[in-house]
């Protein structure tokens, strides 16, 4: 591929960004809190942070935001960002010559810099990586990389970084992987990438010199076991405070501010749970000083407190006190059932804030499937937070729901009793409140007891039989109901994290041959296509999707997440048996108990999970007093003047940039 120049490329942007989607925005480059293309050239090693995934999905996360401010600390580094290109972009581009990953903000195509580093957050965008790399100038093979200087170096992170194992084969698509946190991690990898640059180290040393520097450093196609990068102490580092201000009307005014990483809990089929251990907080005094900055910073009107469950933050009340003091709305994601039922007081606190929608994960339909999944959730516990949330007056409730293939006969009675009672209840306290289950089949992840367990992907027709049943139910009931995935697509995810180096040259033949590219979703052919390479290769789906052994050898066991590989069995052996125990972290009515999984560093972490207690919540008055004092907010008008280059950026980032402005000449705002 013949690469053009960054004159050459912004050139044919200023050209044709009027046939871009939605003029080319996400392509312009040059974001508030992005640094500026003149400091490109006298930089000392420069990054180019890459997504499988298009601008708007970028946009709405926080991956690429803190990547970037954990860069920038150090010394001498330059950062710019490259999207998957939309769909209606993505041929424009190749047809043109243009990379498909290049630099917004200085137009540069990747081989000007020293680093791509592709953040992947699903297996399945996996499937966009080999055009991707080939469509900027990217040699596939690791061999011709390592011999030629002008081609980066290729690094892949992000939370599917520990199942990424169909990466380690022939042709060698990525040159390493780092497993977990980024914050040192990064830093790390770009210091000894700037010595090696300046005394002319060639890449090979590079390479080798980042194993036991580099927290998480992992080669794929070398068999070396790696742990998982973590950060201990999560005040010791910064969480995302000057994130750029995207051109992107969701997510203008929004920020997350991460109060919390890992988890306690043993769901059996979550992999952030079990990637992501131990459980560890950011303290009050570290989160509002990171809100305040943020806020500034980021132009923010809204901050989300992102965690996997942020019901079980010790300082949760005094955290959102304190927030609703200091920026417009607090937002909660997602929350579990059995929090909720132990301390109904949430609700009317989340009711206060105007937190009206409530998004909750039930999973299986029956306890015993529960008991399966581990969700440590009874019926009871449910519909005791059900009542909460509808003495609340919620405006929307919606349930997540996994059919697992398991389902029989009294399962699906006793969700029907169940769906029967729920609507009795919103009858009665909110028949307003729009009630919503949500439905996904199960995907059994790496690094997880379910890794064990036969895939209930290997049967679609049982799958899609169970799918179904639980709709029927739903639709007795009248019960608004939706899928967020189906089978076929559950399949294709499940062979791609449980692939292992046989299965690259498929991967690149999907990509660069068929040409599919994933934005979202996989139709039927591409399943289809797939098993056809199965064949070519003399492989078979059970080989990948059969039950397996204790001491089967996974072609991730070379990655060391925390947890140990005979725990994550026993657990299995339990989910058989549909027994579940119940997980560590203390509780408002006991003690927690350590169940030996390994996760954590040593016995002061331990007796801190066990010990864990929330903190008594504030007197509401004190709420409502905050909250009293915004309905008579002063209202300023200010006149503004958006020169030509901005006249197709959303109305909300001119007012949010002004916000910005503002906030940062005059702190006391």
């Amino acid at each position: 591929m013949n690469i053009p120049s960054s004159t050459q490329i912004a050139d044919w942007y200023a050209r044709n960004s009027h046939r871009l989607t939605g003029g080319g925005l996400w392509l312009k480059g040059g974001e508030p809190n992005t640094m500026p293309a003149e400091l490109f050239a006298g930089a000392k090693v420069r990054l180019l942070i890459a997504r499988l995934s298009t601008y708007r999905d970028v946009a709405t996360s926080m991956t690429h935001g803190l990547l970037s401010q954990i860069a920038r600390e150090v010394e001498g580094a330059f950062v710019d960002f490259a999207y998957l290109p939309p769909p209606r972009d993505y041929p424009l581009m190749r047809d043109a010559g243009i990379p498909l990953w290049l630099g917004t903000g200085t137009k540069q195509p990747p081989a000007a810099f020293d680093i791509l580093g592709i953040s992947n957050s699903i297996v399945l965008e996996l499937l966009n990586l080999p055009d991707l790399l080939l469509g900027s100038g990217i040699p596939l093979a690791k061999s011709e990389r390592m011999s030629r200087p002008d081609v980066p170096l290729v690094i892949l992170g992000g939370a599917n970084s520990p199942t990424a194992s169909i990466l380690g084969g022939d042709p060698g698509l990525v040159d390493a992987v780092i497993v977990g946190e980024a914050e040192n991690a990064l830093k790390q990898l770009l210091e000894l990438v700037k010595r090696g640059k300046a005394e002319g180290w060639p890449k090979e040393r590079i390479l080798a010199e980042c194993h036991g520097k580099v927290d998480g450093f992992h080669e794929p196609d070398r068999r070396c076991p790696v742990k998982k990068a973590i950060i201990a102490n999560l005040d010791a580092v910064r969480t995302l405070e000057d994130g750029p201000v995207w051109y992107d009307e969701e997510s203008l005014g929004v920020g997350n501010l991460q109060i919390s990483s890992g988890c306690p809990c043993f769901c059996s089929f979550c992999e952030e749970s079990w990637t992501q251990k131990p459980y560890r907080e950011r303290s009050l005094p570290k989160l509002l000083a990171a809100a305040e900055a943020a806020k500034a910073r980021q132009g923010l009107e809204e901050i989300n407190l992102f965690s996997f469950n942020f019901n079980f933050h010790s300082d949760l009340y005094r955290l959102t006190f304190e927030l609703s003091r200091r920026v417009g709305r607090v937002g909660f994601k997602s929350q579990r059932f059995d929090l909720l039922s132990q301390d109904p007081r949430l609700m009317a606190v989340e009711r206060r804030i105007g937190k009206l929608s409530l998004t909750c994960g039930m999973e299986g339909i029956s306890e015993r499937l529960r008991r399966y999944l581990h969700k440590n959730l009874t019926e009871r516990q449910v519909l005791d937070s059900c009542k909460a949330i509808f003495a609340a007056h919620a405006r929307e409730l919606k349930i997540f729901l996994i059919a697992t293939g398991l389902e029989e006969d009294d399962d699906l009675e006793e969700f029907d009793a169940f769906v029967s009672k729920l609507l009795d209840l919103k009858r009665v306290r909110s028949p307003g409140t729009r009630l919503i289950f949500s439905l996904a089949p199960l995907f059994n992840p790496p690094h997880t007891p379910l890794q064990f367990a036969p895939c209930p992907a290997a049967d679609l027709d049982n799958l899609e039989r169970c799918l179904r049943a639980i709709e029927r139910v739903c639709a007795v009931h009248k019960a608004e109901h939706r899928r967020s995935g189906e089978p076929h697509e559950t399949w294709l995810m499940q062979l791609l994290a449980f692939a292992d180096r046989r299965l690259t040259p498929a991967l690149v033949r999907s990509s660069c041959e068929a040409r599919f590219v994933f934005y979202g979703s996989a139709p039927e052919e591409v399943c289809e296509r797939w098993r056809g390479y199965l064949r070519d290769l003399n492989l078979s789906e059970s080989d990948f999707f059969a039950e397996k052994p204790a001491d089967t050898a996974f072609p991730w066991d070379d990655i060391d997440v925390g947890v140990r590989k005979q725990f994550l069995w026993e657990e299995y052996e339990r989910a058989r048996e549909f027994e579940e125990e119940d997980y560590c972290l203390g509780k408002p009515n006991r003690a927690g108990r350590c169940l030996a999984c390994g996760a954590c560093p040593d016995e002061t972490h331990i007796r801190h999970l066990t010990s864990h207690r929330a903190a008594s919540p504030f007197i509401m008055d004190d709420l409502d007093a905050v909250l009293d004092r915004r309905k008579n907010p002063q209202i300023i008008r200010v006149l503004v003047r958006v020169e030509p280059e901005g006249r197709l950026l959303p109305t909300k980032f001119v007012a949010t940039a002004l916000a910005r402005a503002l906030m940062l000449a005059v702190p006391e705002l």
